[in-house]
């Protein structure tokens, strides 16, 4: 009836079947060809892979830059080159935002250390690139930003450790003779070695200095600004802004032992008084840094604060590294708390100085 009235008066309006019509033309003008369409997706596509491929370039540009500045002022502490391929591949492993406190903190350093050792390939050697990582460790001047600079008063004596060629390292006995705001000028020690080698130094070469201070020897990498031919042969060498504990090896020592432990972060509600849970491990291994302990049940988590309740190594340890793993178990090395392993190093006694020597001057 309506559409018989609209019909017949035409000024009224118009019919369902014309409004139908101007609906469906309207869409088809609004609607564009398929191929404007592809064009369309692929260059919103290709905007998106080039943004994508530019935030890719510039974090690896930026890892890159983060990476050199570590090894720059870790060869200026006195780290060697092999010391700093080991931690180019920890900083490999470091996730973006730990990067830049690789040598800050203890924490990043060891995080980076412990996924380091859990990705290397080879299962029976991840003991050895633990050991290299622990005694890397030791060298990281993480207090660096933080520690006075170090004092060389006239008369200090030191030594100067080079390599010539492939010859074995050279040790030459100096003292500081004058000291300078950028330089220390040493004398060398009378001798046939200092008269034979001091002609064949030359400026810009590298040498290790090594400073005893007490029972701990300390060692820094400077370059020769330049010598002297007098009676007795000088030298003058940029002055070290830091000193790095000098490298020692990390030994292990096989044990057989078995203890009890217990998860001191992990706490049960069905526990009365809160105890804290306990499991049992036999330790296979120890160094001055810890114990390897394998599990048969439940390991700890790295970082995890754990205490090794009886046998001569009782104490508080932290979860490091896992070496192997067996379902929920394996083999995990704890770290010994700082402390306790400065009590340790004090009843066991300083190491030897020709093993601390002996790896010295690896330039």
């Amino acid at each position: 009836m309506i559409q018989e009235v609209f019909s017949a008066a035409p000024k009224h309006g118009l019919t369902v079947a014309e409004r139908i019509a101007a609906v469906n033309s309207g869409f088809q003008r609004a609607s564009e060809p398929p191929e404007v369409v592809w064009r369309l997706v692929g260059a919103a596509a290709t905007l998106a892979l080039i943004g994508a491929l530019t935030a890719w370039i510039v974090a690896l540009t930026r890892r890159r830059r983060w990476i050199g500045h570590h090894l720059r002022s870790l060869a200026a502490a006195g780290l060697h080159d092999e010391e700093l391929r080991l931690f180019a591949r920890i900083a490999a492993r470091a996730p973006r935002e730990r990067l830049p406190l690789l040598t800050r903190q203890p924490t990043a350093f060891d995080a980076a250390a412990a996924e380091t050792v859990r990705r290397d390939p080879d299962p029976a050697g991840r003991r050895t690139l633990l050991a290299s990582l622990l005694a890397l460790r030791r060298r990281v001047p993480f207090d660096r930003a933080a520690a006075r600079p170090p004092e060389f008063p006239p008369g200090l004596a030191l030594q100067v450790c080079m390599r010539l060629g492939d010859d074995a390292p050279v040790r030459l006995d100096a003292r500081v003779s004058h000291v300078l705001p950028q330089a220390l000028q040493l004398s060398l020690a009378a001798g046939e070695e200092a008269v034979e080698v001091a002609p064949l130094l030359r400026a810009g070469q590298e040498v290790v200095l090594v400073v005893r201070r007490g029972p701990v020897l300390e060692e820094a990498r400077v370059r020769i600004r330049g010598r002297s031919d007098d009676l007795v042969p000088q030298l003058l060498v940029d002055r070290p802004t830091a000193l790095a504990p000098a490298r020692v090896r990390i030994a292990w020592s096989a044990a057989d032992e078995r203890v009890a432990v217990e998860l001191l972060e992990r706490f049960s509600a069905s526990l009365v008084r809160d105890d804290a849970p306990r499991v049992e491990a036999r330790v296979v291994a120890t160094s001055s840094e810890g114990l390897l302990l394998r599990f048969a049940s439940t390991r700890p988590r790295h970082g995890e604060t754990i205490r090794v309740v009886d046998g001569a190594r009782a104490g508080v340890y932290h979860g490091y590294a896992q070496i192997e793993t067996r379902g929920n178990g394996g083999d995990v090395f704890v770290l010994r708390r700082i402390a306790e392993r400065a009590g340790a190093a004090a009843a066991e006694g300083s190491p030897r100085e020709e093993e601390l020597h002996g790896s010295v001057a690896g330039v």
